[in-house]
Formats: C-alpha cells, structure tokens, sequence
C-alpha cells in the first residue's frame, strides 16, 4: 500500500511537470493540423482513372462547335472521337462511299466542317478522301449553303425551307455521278449536316438514298442550341434542339 501511495504521487508530480510543455507542444502543433489544405495535397488523395472511356469523357474540349470561336481543328484530340468500324458487313455498306470531299470557302464553321468530315472518315472507315474546290466527273460529298450547293450541283433537286441552323441530307445522280450532299441553311448547318452524317455512319446507318431534313425548333426567349446541343449563343429570337431540348 505504501509502495502505491509512493508511486502515485510520483506520476501526479510528472503530469504536473510535464503539463506546461505538453500545452505548449499542442499550441504549436494546432496551426499546422488545421492549416488550409494546398491544390497537390488534395490531388493526391484522389487516384488517377485508368479507363479511356471515363477520361475522355474529361478530356479538352475539342468540339469544333466550341473551339471554332477560338481555333481552327487539326488536334488529334479531337479525331480520337472516331472509332474504327471493325464490322464487315458494315464497311462494306461504305464501300461505295465518295473519295472526294468538296467544301468550298473559309469561314470560321466551314474549316472545322471540312476537317471534321476528313477525320471522321478516316479514324472510322480507313478513307483518306481527296479535297477539292469543285466537282468533276467523279462522285463527291459536297457540303455547303443552299446558295453554294446550287452552283456546284446545278443539277440537284434542292427543297429550301429549311430553319437557320439547320441542314439536308441527300442523295443526289448528277452529271452521271451520284453524290451526296450536305446543304446548310448558314455555314453552322453546314457544321451540324457535318456531324449529323457521321452520327449515320458511326451507327451504320445506310446512306445510297438518304434525303432528310435536320433543323432546331424556334421558341421565342429560349437560348439556342444547336441541332446536336452543343450550345451554340444564342443571337436573338433563339432557337432551342428539338433532340436536346427538355420541353
């Protein structure tokens, strides 16, 4: 009992010896536990996504919608998009499919169209289409307004009506050449007809008769968005996808 009775009172006296620098230590120590957190610290409690799928998802913005205000397109990045057709079958749906790509002019949209439609052949169905300014005796993807197409296609039955923004598939025999044309309504359609044709191929969609007419609904107030909702600004009455939209 005398021996607990001593030992007490020895660990007491150290508690109380030992207070002052253990509070110190704990003053000290307290701005660096509760210090703000830096950029890298934080990245580094977050593992890295391995799937391709997930990070392309993340990736740059490569949208020729989005960079053309910007940019011209000739980043890789952005031919990634297109995924080889490996199907048979498929492919041979394309095989038909003209070698030559006409897309006259130079506008701020027509420049992303063109090299768009060049990419997309290539990365999904191995075609390296030849550019030219004109149409010849060969069969072409001609892309461009109504007003453009009439010239290079004088021949081309072309219904007109279509919205701004909006554009026309169709399949055309002129000249004793069958082509396949990509009309309009503003150079942006041009850009949307564009994508709209290579959203057909990507699907496997068939393409020797194609005639379709692709435009935005027009709703007063609304912000535009273009035929695939990539947001194009709106630039007065607005136009809202009639894919996209959530009415």
């Amino acid at each position: 009992a005398m021996l607990n009775s001593v030992t007490g009172a020895h660990m007491q006296r150290t508690r109380k010896r030992l207070a002052p620098s253990i509070a110190a230590a704990i003053t000290l120590l307290c701005p660096l536990l509760m210090r703000a957190e830096t950029g890298a610290e934080a990245w580094l409690r977050y593992a890295p996504i391995n799937s391709p799928t997930v990070r392309l998802r993340y990736a740059p913005i490569n949208s020729p919608a989005v960079r053309l205000r910007y940019a011209s397109i000739n980043s890789p990045a952005v031919r990634l998009r297109y995924a080889p057709i490996n199907s048979p079958a498929v492919r041979l749906r394309y095989a038909n499919l003209p070698a030559v790509v006409v897309v006259p002019g130079d506008g701020p949209a027509l420049q992303p169209a063109r090299a768009e439609l060049l990419a997309g052949m290539r990365g999904m169905l191995g075609r390296v289409a030849r550019v030219e300014d004109s149409v010849g005796q060969e069969s072409a993807i001609i892309a461009g307004t109504e007003a453009t197409v009439r010239k290079l296609c004088p021949s081309a039955v072309l219904p007109s009506g279509v919205r701004a923004d909006g554009y026309r598939l169709k399949a055309v025999t002129a000249g004793g050449a069958r082509h396949l044309l990509i009309v309009g309504s503003n150079e942006r359609g041009v850009l949307y007809g564009v994508f709209g044709l290579l959203r057909k191929i990507a699907l496997g969609q068939p393409l020797a008769e194609v005639n379709e007419k692709q435009e935005p609904y027009g709703v007063p107030g609304e912000r535009r968005t273009d035929v695939h909702g990539f947001g194009a600004p709106s630039g007065g009455g607005g136009l809202v996808c009639r894919r996209c939209a959530v009415l």
